[in-house]
């Protein structure tokens, strides 16, 4: 069977049947190597493309797939037969799947029957990264990118010898969509998985300076508790998949799914992919290994605008007319400011022109504003010594409510019956709700559903609205940061407080004024709504405005908000007023009062529960 083999092919044939008597084949390890997962059709490997499956029923059938590895991995010839590589990197399976050649060697499989091929490729690869710890890493929600607005996470390897200061030499795993820059469809294809999705090693000073730096997310960085042949074991099922693809959905199969397939290599028995919920968030990947006790407590990597803000804010007065004039290029003095403080003072002021050049990536000054700080800073004495990073008592994302929400309530109002009603949510944050862990002043919702029925002695079922998307960014307006206030919003809503739902589309731009407790904000809109199944001409567009006041804390919150629309052609008006009172009674129970009124004099109030899941 094997031409030129040195591999004694009965032996391995002994050795194959010998395993499927051990019904090694259907093992959860094995499983959980070729990424299969039961349907009501049989077996499914959630491997799309590229070179995985060794067997061409393998994807559909673990037996075929095992009985193929154990061949390809005896065959002492330059490429298996069993092999699909057509990638320009042809390589033995022996070299290709490390993950399977260490299940099978701890199964029994003598050394003798291993083909005896040169493996140098995988050792000088392993050799550069040289795991003996791994480090979760979650990079907080920013709302500036669809792709990130849920948050992220990788996992990073860590060697012996880089530690401490030196840790961004060290290598991070990741999980995410080939995706050309600037793509339109972005949201659509990532929705109905129409882009690949591959695991994709790099250094960890290039996370950083996407994260930290270019979209300024704090990060935070979770120890976890897996001893050195547990990582090594993580580094080879990386290796192993190269470049073999599968396809990203947005909401099912992203950063937190990929992550959560790798680990049940390592514990097959506690299913982490399996245990997500769908839509699947990256802070619940964190959530559950910290709840699994398979991570320390986080340390948390400031983003450079994080950093910025705090140094700033530790400034004295005479320190921030400084900053100013030499972020500005102003003439200023520097008597009664010794060389230290004029160092520290540059320091903030390059980590302000660096942020303000890539926000701002048109306007050369910022570049050469830049330039001209770096070599003045040059001639200043250096700074103390960069403090390594220490434990936060700041709220960790895991400490958040959970993004899925249900919830039931009673509304009265003075034109109509008592009605019972229904609210579904799909992800992620209200404005109102807990703000625990999540970006200060934002709301981020997908996929709310409000219904109610009259209780009436006819009673119907009336759909209140339904948000597709809702997404509102609240940040304080800093002169330094010029931090507007933005509205984007796609729903089914009535207008004022009729029955029938138009399609909208609202977009908007604005300020927000007070500080984290209390802000009073306001913005400018456009908005579009449209309603064929009433009338096929029923569309208008005009100017919307909207406003309000929101007190918030960590358990409870008030929010006060109004809005104004006139629509052309059809002749659409709105104005309403609304109340909404929220308490977090715990982490997944929440207690709210809603009240909304119009110009008529319609009023409406409504009490209920909301549980997050």
């Amino acid at each position: 069977m094997f031409a030129d083999a040195r591999v004694d092919s009965a032996a391995v044939e002994s050795f194959i049947q010998t395993s499927l008597g051990r019904k090694l084949d259907t093992s959860k390890t094995w499983i959980a190597l070729g990424r299969w997962h039961k349907t009501i059709f049989g077996w499914s490997g959630g491997v799309d493309g590229g070179y995985f499956y060794l067997d061409p029923e393998g994807k559909n059938n673990p037996q075929k797939e095992f009985v193929a590895t154990i061949r390809a991995l005896a065959n002492d010839s330059d490429l298996s037969p069993f092999a699909r590589d057509t990638t320009s990197a042809r390589m033995h399976p022996r070299v290709k799947f490390r993950a399977r050649t260490r299940f099978l060697r701890e199964a029994g499989m003598p050394d003798s029957l291993f083909a005896p091929v040169d493996t140098s490729r995988w050792t000088r690869w392993n050799n550069g990264i040289r795991p003996k710890r791994a480090t979760l890493v979650y990079a907080s929600s920013y709302l500036g990118n669809p792709a990130s607005m849920f948050g992220h996470v990788l996992l990073r390897f860590d060697a012996g010898d880089r530690e401490g200061l030196r840790d961004r030499l060290n290598y991070g795993i990741t999980y995410g969509a080939a995706m050309p820059p600037g793509d339109p469809l972005y949201a659509f294809k990532g929705i109905f998985g129409l882009y690949p999705g591959f695991h994709t090693i790099t250094p960890y000073y290039m996370s950083l300076q996407k994260y930290k730096y270019l979209e300024s997310r704090d990060l935070w960085e979770y120890p976890m508790a897996l001893d050195s042949n547990e990582v090594q074991r993580l580094l080879e099922v990386v290796w192993e998949g190269g470049a073999a693809w599968n396809r990203y959905y947005f909401f099912t199969e992203n950063c937190a799914t990929g992550l959560a397939r790798l680990l049940d290599v390592l514990h097959p028995d506690s299913g982490w992919s399996e245990s997500f919920p769908s839509p699947s968030m990256p802070p619940e990947l964190v959530r559950l290994l910290r709840d699994r006790k398979l991570t320390s407590p986080p340390i948390l990597r400031p983003s450079q605008l994080s950093s910025f803000l705090e140094k700033r804010n530790a400034l004295s007065g005479r320190e921030l007319e400084i900053l100013e004039s030499v972020v500005h290029d102003r003439a200023w003095t520097s008597a009664s400011i010794d060389s230290q403080t004029l160092a520290r003072i540059m320091d903030v002021a390059i980590d302000y022109t660096g942020w303000r050049r890539r926000e701002s990536p048109k306007d050369s000054s910022w570049k050469w504003r830049l330039d001209t700080l770096l070599m003045q800073r040059a001639q200043l004495p250096a700074s103390l010594a960069e403090t390594p990073l220490q434990p936060t008592t700041a709220p960790p994302p895991e400490g958040t409510h959970r993004p899925r929400l249900v919830g039931a309530w009673g509304r009265w109002n003075n034109r109509s019956a008592t009605e019972i009603g229904f609210t579904g949510r799909l992800s992620f944050h209200g404005l109102e709700e807990n703000p625990t862990g999540f970006q200060d002043g934002s709301e981020l919702e997908a996929g709310v559903l409000d219904a109610s029925v009259t209780t009436a002695d006819d009673p119907k079922l009336h759909l209140d609205r339904f948000e597709f998307m809702r997404i509102r960014s609240l940040p304080l307006w800093d002169p330094w940061l010029r931090s507007w206030t933005w509205n984007f919003r796609i729903s089914l809503r009535p207008f004022e407080m009729e029955r029938m739902p138009w399609f909208g589309v609202d977009i908007g731009k604005g300020l927000a004024f007070g500080n984290r407790h209390a802000r009073i904000w306001a913005m400018a809109c456009g908005r579009v709504g449209i309603a064929p199944w009433e009338e096929w001409s029923a569309a208008t567009i005009g100017p919307q405005a909207i406003g309000g006041i929101l007190l918030s804390a960590s358990k409870a919150s008030l929010g006060l908000d109004a809005s104004w629309f006139e629509g052309w052609p059809t002749r659409k008006r709105e104005a309403l007023g609304n109340a909404t009172a929220r308490v977090s009674v715990t982490n997944t129970l929440d207690l709210d009062v809603r009240g909304q009124t119009d110009l008529d004099g319609n009023l409406r109030a409504r009490a209920g529960s909301a549980w997050h899941f």
